[in-house]
């Protein structure tokens, strides 16, 4: 280059960038293909800059006299403005998805099978998973197993399970259903509606083969064969659960008159559930979500569901919750009772309220607590609750995503990482790692095979459709905010080594400005050294 050129230089940075071996899903400083040299014209006879140029050498024939111009090249050119930009790097990893808990459905009959649901199919509460002959067989949410028929008079965990699954689906239209454990004849008039509801006579009886009990939203994955004859206790059909459902049914009410409360506050969609959150409150009463149990915990709970106030004081003396002894046991629930159910609440970590009401505390599955989240409300603010409706429902996904990561590679990975998790279809969905396991278990594949490590994953946000198998787990490896960047067109590789851009100023002039190049990415690079700033123009070939 010219001894006037070089005087363009505002600054001048060389070095080209270096590579190794990683494998980054977007190319990087330490990751890259230099940019391809370019020799513009005007780095040798001056600049050709504006919508387009024409660059020429004259060549001096015999004699003095000027020969033809030779073109170089033909350039159109066009501007663009330094932008600031979040540079992020980002790793695939390969992983497998699964979901949690996969149900074999038996035939409790034979018969032929007249319809079904096909691989694939969502099932919701309240769908028809198979008709076998003429009866339906239908899915209901829960935990309790369809171990019996159910019928006016019975009483059992399984009987508020079923009344909870019935009010939900509408068949208590008159709302004189009361979710407990008693089947009553309020019960047996809302089975009757759902029986019509599906066709069949009105018995007010339910078959134990006309249900069958999923955690929750769930989809088929190995269907009943229509016009196949299903056999008693012998496979039906295979269905993946998707999200573990629990309804939380409200019962506070003024316990003198029964009159209904009012609902004064309701956690919003979303909120995690954990121990001693508030689900709701009604008439400023806090009802708290009861995550984490032991012995100490259970006997309270059992002790408040007696309602016997002397049993009650009876325990928490026994436990040691009255250190000053002031309880006097009898049948009264005064003020040393209830401070001997704060220290109680204190020491599990609830809030104190010295409430005896077991209707105050839900209890959630602990197996799947430290996912559940409050899915979706049924009742708002200002409503009434009476004897038993169902307030909400808490969910949990039941979807997981695993991978084995080399003990080499490790370190890119810490227990609350958000990842993104992409399907063979291409759909994506989030997920964070739950779980890093202690030891090396296993090796990977091929020549250079090396022990690994588990690592797990909690899905954030389920899709709306999954299949199970491989997966693309992408993590963020690197990133930059605020990067200042250019395309990588307008880079221009100098003669002498190094890159500078054309900068063209508000006057329509134009300079070289020397660069240092940092990291690249979708088309773009860093520019770390330099005198560009953001909104300042840099000519590019268009």
């Amino acid at each position: 280059m010219s001894q006037d050129t070089s005087e363009r230089l505002e600054e001048h940075a060389v070095g080209s960038p270096s590579t190794n071996g990683a494998a980054p899903r977007h190319s990087s400083l330490d990751d890259r293909i230099a940019p391809r040299r370019r020799r513009w014209p005007w780095l040798v006879v001056g600049a050709a800059i504006g919508c387009g140029g024409t660059a020429a050498v004259a060549v001096t024939g015999e004699g003095g006299e000027a020969a033809e111009p030779i073109v170089e090249e033909t350039v159109q050119l066009s501007t663009v403005t330094v932008e600031t930009r979040d540079l992020v790097e980002e790793v695939e990893w390969s992983g497998t998805l699964a979901a949690g808990t996969s149900t074999v459905i038996n035939a409790q009959e034979s018969g032929v099978i007249t319809a079904a649901l096909e691989d694939g199919s969502t099932v919701e509460r309240g769908d028809v998973v198979a008709v076998i002959g003429a009866e339906p067989v239908v899915a209901l949410f829960g935990s309790v197993p369809m171990w019996r028929d159910l019928r006016n008079g019975d009483v059992g965990d399984d009987v508020r399970q079923l009344e909870a699954n019935l009010v939900r689906l509408g068949f208590d239209v008159d709302g004189d259903v009361t979710i407990d454990d008693e089947f009553t004849s309020a019960t047996e008039t809302m089975v009757e509606a759902w029986e019509e509801s599906l066709g069949l006579e009105a018995t007010g009886t339910v078959l134990r083969s006309r249900v069958i009990v999923l955690a929750g939203p769930s989809v088929v994955t190995d269907p009943a064969v229509v016009g196949s004859t299903a056999r008693a206790d012998a496979q039906l059909a295979v269905i993946d659960t998707l999200a573990e459902t629990v309804d939380v049914v409200g019962w506070q009410y003024d316990v003198d008159d029964e009159t209904p409360g009012a609902v004064t506050s309701i956690a919003p969609v979303g909120t995690p559930i954990e121990h001693g959150t508030v689900l709701y409150s009604v008439d400023g009463v806090d009802v708290v979500a009861v995550v984490d149990t032991d012995d100490v915990t259970d006997a309270v709970l059992a002790a408040f569901e007696t309602g016997d106030v002397e049993q009650i004081e009876s325990v928490l003396v026994y436990i040691g919750f009255d250190p000053d002894q002031q309880i006097v046991i009898d049948d009264e629930l005064d003020l040393a009772t209830a401070a001997a159910v704060q220290r109680w609440q204190g020491s599990v970590g609830l809030p104190p309220t010295g409430s005896t009401n077991p209707r105050d505390y839900v209890p959630v599955p602990a197996a799947a607590s430290d996912a559940f989240a409050v899915d979706t409300p049924y009742l708002a603010v200002g409503d009434l609750l009476g004897e038993g409706r169902v307030v909400m429902s808490l969910g949990a996904p039941t979807l997981s995503v695993s991978a084995d990561i080399a003990v080499a590679e490790i370190d890119e990975f810490a227990v609350g990482d958000g990842v993104t998790i992409v399907q063979l279809d291409e759909t994506e969905f989030v997920a964070t790692v739950a779980e890093i396991a202690d030891v090396a278990s296993g090796t990977t594949t091929g020549q250079d095979a090396e022990p690994t490590v588990a690592v797990t994953f909690d899905v954030v946000d389920e899709p709306e459709r999954y299949v199970s198998g491989a997966v693309t787990i992408v993590t963020e490896s690197s990133r930059i905010d605020g990067a200042v960047v250019v395309p990588t067109r307008a880079l221009i590789t100098l003669v002498e080594g190094g890159f500078a851009v054309e900068v063209r100023d508000a006057d329509g002039s134009t300079r070289l400005v020397g660069v240092e190049l940092g990291t690249f990415d979708d088309g773009v690079v860093e520019i770390i050294d330099g005198s560009l700033e953001p909104s300042v123009e840099v000519v590019v070939p268009s």
